[in-house]
């Protein structure tokens, strides 16, 4: 994979990595793309406990909940290796794909970093880029979907 790029697939994984994994799962994943790994936490505020999460190539991150499974990946969009999304590209600008994924999915506007982060959870994605609308996505999220997530608003 690493060799022709990542492939995000909304609410079950990005490359090699899918939601649910353990963490050795996720590391032989890895290796068998030829991915080194390493182990980093994101920061004591997101979980001071339980199992690190895994660096894979400098672009890659899995996220590990207590049980040592992958509960999120996330991935770099403008790292060494390619990204794709749905057959978007993502060297459009964030605005273009954030409307070419609504197309797809919800987007939940009553996020509290939306528009620079824009979550579809009905379909476990999340799009997000600290700049205008004019540059492109810099990191997609993958987590499992959460199908009821817009119940009771409509």
């Amino acid at each position: 994979m690493a060799a022709t790029g990542f492939d995000v697939r909304p609410g079950a994984g990005i490359g090699p990595i899918e939601i649910r994994m353990t963490r050795q799962e996720a590391i032989a994943a890895a290796l068998a793309d030829g991915l080194p790994t390493r182990d980093f936490r994101r920061g004591k505020a997101w979980k001071p406990d339980g199992p690190p999460d895994l660096l894979i190539a400098d672009q890659l991150l899995a996220y590990f909940e207590d049980g040592d499974r992958v509960v999120e990946v996330e991935v770099a969009a403008n790292g060494p290796h390619p990204v794709a999304c749905l057959n978007l590209d993502l060297a459009a600008s964030y605005a273009e794909i954030r409307l070419a994924m609504q197309a797809i999915a919800r987007a939940d506007e009553t996020d509290p970093e939306f528009p620079s982060g824009c979550a579809f959870p009905e379909i476990g994605l999340y799009l997000w880029s600290e700049a205008e609308d004019e540059e492109p996505v810099q990191a997609i999220l993958v987590r499992a979907p959460d199908h009821h997530a817009f119940d009771g608003l409509d």
